[in-house]
């Protein structure tokens, strides 16, 4: 029994010291992330309208858009951009090392960035990839992404397109 009170007693320590962290604003680490900024615009594989999409399609529960092997193929999201400023675009993909080396066009407003697909390993292993940055309005921006090129039969798999403001 009183190794039970004990743990019981440690585990509420635990847990009053978690919540006196987390209390606390969590600002030092957020403070030593620097760089990090708390604006970021996710747009998800599930919430990709297909367009023109030959063999396009969502998988995996709808986390990701795969079968991509089309040049006609396009996925596009419209981002709802809170504030004026510049924004990195991150794509979180995964390309088997046989399939590496289509470009891809993301488009983010009136910005084409062209992004050159790398192996991140096999289908399964996501990665993300820093696309490049835009000057974006606060409000709604049309987001779009077509291979221009497709090396090996498929693209890429995409989980997401991330606008973080820099």
């Amino acid at each position: 029994m009183k190794k039970r009170i004990a743990i019981l007693v440690a585990l509420v320590a635990l847990v009053a010291l978690v919540a006196s962290c987390a209390s606390s604003g969590g600002g030092d680490a957020k403070a030593a992330a620097g760089a990090a900024s708390d604006v970021k615009v996710s747009l998800q594989a599930k919430d990709a309208k297909l367009v023109t999409a030959k063999d396009m399609k969502l998988e995996n529960g709808n986390s990701n858009i795969g079968w991509w092997s089309d040049l006609g193929d396009q996925a596009s999201w419209t981002a709802e951009i809170p504030e004026d400023g510049t924004y990195a675009v991150e794509v979180r993909y995964s390309c088997a090392s046989s399939f590496a080396g289509a470009v891809v066009n993301v488009t983010v407003g009136d910005t084409v960035i062209e992004w050159p697909v790398a192996s991140t390993g096999d289908w399964g292993s996501y990665k993300s990839f820093a696309a490049g940055t835009v000057d974006l309005k606060a409000g709604s921006v049309p987001v779009m992404m077509q291979a221009k090129s497709i090396k090996n039969r498929f693209v890429a798999n995409i989980q997401r397109v991330r606008l973080v403001k820099q």
